[in-house]
């Protein structure tokens, strides 16, 4: 039987596609091994997708992990339907944050949050938190597409936030947020 040898885009180890695990990128068509393609995926950026087009499943929101090069759905299939783009914004040598955006859909609140660590910051940030875990849980049921996205940031403690509905949905989103825009944008900022 013939091995048949390929290396890894990113690590350069070996790997035997008759043998191994390994992954083929959509995003660039290289190959990649299981432990770069996890790497990946676990420094994903996270879509979460609720509204009329997005059921929950059993583990909440309907979610997709964009990494540098893939784009998979939770259960790890790739994702056809939603064109997404991310990409590193370095803000000096050694930090920076990663910018993800849905083709055809606009964003309609972008900023910062954190946990409740009990500083004004952080109190602050929590008025979107609620507003978002009311999404994510079902307990609020918005009338249009909404994805939140996540980016991870260099400050461990904080996750940049881009809140996105189809471009369509825009006005019909801004009646059903019924002014409550400002207070969320007060939030992330």
């Amino acid at each position: 039987m013939t091995e048949i040898m390929t290396k890894c885009a990113h690590c350069s180890d070996d790997i035997n596609t008759e043998d191994d695990i390994f992954y083929g990128s959509e995003m660039n068509g290289n190959t990649y091994c299981e432990t770069c393609h996890h790497a990946d995926m676990n420094e994903g950026s996270v879509v979460m997708l609720t509204g009329p087009d997005y059921e929950r499943t059993t583990e909440g929101p309907y979610r997709i992990i964009v990494g540098d090069w893939f784009v998979e759905d939770l259960w790890g299939d790739p994702t056809t339907n939603l064109l997404i783009n991310r990409v590193y914004k370095s803000t000096d040598a050694w930090r920076g944050y990663h910018e993800t955006s849905i083709y055809d859909w606009t964003e309609v609140l972008s900023g910062w949050t954190t946990g409740g660590w009990g500083d004004p910051i952080a109190d602050r940030k929590q008025a979107f938190n609620e507003w978002a875990e009311g999404l994510f849980t079902g307990e609020t049921v918005p009338p249009v597409n909404i994805a939140v996205i996540t980016d991870p940031t260099s400050n461990v403690f904080s996750t940049a936030i881009g809140v996105f509905v189809p471009d369509e949905q825009v006005e019909t989103f801004e009646q059903w947020m019924n002014g409550e825009l400002d207070n969320l944008r007060y939030a992330l900022s």
